[in-house]
């Protein structure tokens, strides 16, 4: 079974080509985080995304993880989305942040990738 953990970016360039019907074409289930689900319900973001989510289809499974609450200096999205990628198992991440791409992407290492991203850089001198 082919799962995703889709984040706020992707999603929303989607919603405004009109092309979401691609997701669930491809993977048996769809997830994003309600970190997610807030910046696409956002006032600052356009209207047909806001509408869109706010009647979002049954095959986006919205769900929730520990950290959403926290105040963190990185994305909350991003973070949210390779949170419940660890949480669930899933097979793959739909995110266009370049630190988080490559946080998602070091499969054998998840946990300490995910500690490491969220710590940001480190500090010189």
């Amino acid at each position: 079974m082919k799962v995703i953990v889709a984040d706020a970016s992707p999603l929303n360039y989607l919603i405004r080509i009109d092309h979401t019907n691609v997701l669930p074409s491809l993977f048996d289930e769809v997830f994003a985080p309600t970190a997610v689900i807030r910046e696409l319900s956002s006032a600052s973001t356009p209207q047909v995304v806001r509408d869109w989510i706010s009647a979002a289809p049954t095959w986006l499974k919205i769900s929730s993880v520990s950290g959403e609450g926290e105040p963190i200096g990185r994305g909350a999205g991003e973070r949210a989305v390779i949170e419940l990628a660890i949480t669930i198992g899933c097979d793959l991440v739909l995110i266009d942040d370049l630190a988080a791409r490559a946080v998602a992407s070091d499969e054998a290492s998840m946990s300490s990738a995910l500690s490491a991203y969220l710590s940001g850089p480190p500090r010189v001198g």
